[in-house]
Formats: C-alpha cells, sequence, structure tokens
C-alpha cells in the first residue's frame, strides 16, 4: 500500500461500523438444512464512519475528500481497527455519494461516510489468529501441549538437519 496517498484522519473509535463481506452463497433447500458454499475470497466490507473534527481540520479533511472526488474514486489507505483490535492500514475508498456533514457546532464538525475496505486477511498464511482459532477447534484443551511438541522439534530436533 506504499503507492496509494494516505487518508490521514481515523475514525471516531466509537463512530464506526462495519459489514463483513463473507463473500458464502447460500440456497434453501426444502427438508433439509441450506447449502453453503465459498464463492469469492476478499470481497470488501462496508464500514460506516464518523469524524469529529475541529477548526482547520475540517479545511483539510475536506481538501482531501476533494482531492478523491478529482481522482474519480481512486482507492487510499487509511488506519481502521477491523480485523484485530490493533489498527491496521486497509485498502479503502468511499462511497460516492455517501460523505455527509452531520454536525456542525461553532468549529467542530462532524463528517459521516460509508468506505469500501478491502481485507488484510486473504491468505490464510498470513494470519495469526485464524491460525490460533483452528488450532483452538482442532485440538481444543491440548493446543499449548501440541505448540510445545512443535516448538521443540523446529528449535530443538531440527536444528541439526538445517545445518
Amino acid at each position: 500500500m506504499d503507492c496509494l496517498p494516505k487518508f490521514p484522519f481515523c475514525p471516531q473509535q466509537s463512530g464506526y461500523a462495519a459489514d463483513f463481506a463473507d463473500g458464502i452463497v447460500s440456497t434453501g433447500v426444502s427438508g433439509g438444512p441450506s447449502y453453503s458454499r465459498l464463492d469469492t475470497t476478499g470481497n470488501p466490507s462496508i464500514v460506516t464512519a464518523s469524524w469529529v473534527l475541529r477548526g482547520r481540520n475540517y479545511d483539510l479533511f475536506m481538501g482531501h475528500i476533494r482531492n478523491w472526488v478529482r481522482s474519480g474514486g481512486d482507492p487510499f489507505s487509511i488506519e481502521l481497527a477491523l480485523e484485530t483490535t490493533d489498527p491496521a492500514e486497509y485498502r479503502a475508498t468511499f462511497i460516492p455519494g455517501s460523505i455527509q456533514l452531520t454536525e456542525k457546532d461553532g468549529l467542530k464538525f462532524v463528517v459521516s461516510a460509508q468506505l469500501e475496505v478491502l481485507p488484510n486477511f486473504v491468505s490464510p498464511c498470513s494470519d495469526e489468529w485464524a491460525s490460533r482459532a483452528a488450532m483452538d477447534a482442532f485440538y481444543g484443551d491440548d493446543a499449548c501441549l501440541v505448540m510445545d511438541t512443535l516448538s521443540k522439534v523446529v528449535n530443538e530436533d531440527l536444528v541439526y538437519v538445517r545445518s
């Protein structure tokens, strides 16, 4: 995401919500449970966000919005806490027509918008928490024992194989 312009304003922590797109399609079957399957991966999530801006920060925010409009809606990077508790950079774009000034009180401006945000964890190889969840699902209370065994194999038993 190095070549994407950075949107420097983080949404209000209590002011955003996400609708995660999972890419699963489901068909109802008469007389039984629905049939579900994965259709696509890496589907964008819809994030509803708001920013509380004061004074010149509002001017700069709107400058970024105008640049985004002039670009034709090109994507940018923005820091959000979506897939983990820690904020991360995401590739996003505003949903056209969703940017609104929802409140103005003196020099305080509240802007809300919807963003289309691509997920960071498309590849299971880079998703530590999904790996932990799988370990927990497969091994339950024995997950720690499995991790200790793997640690011993990698750090002790395979040391001589690598050299």
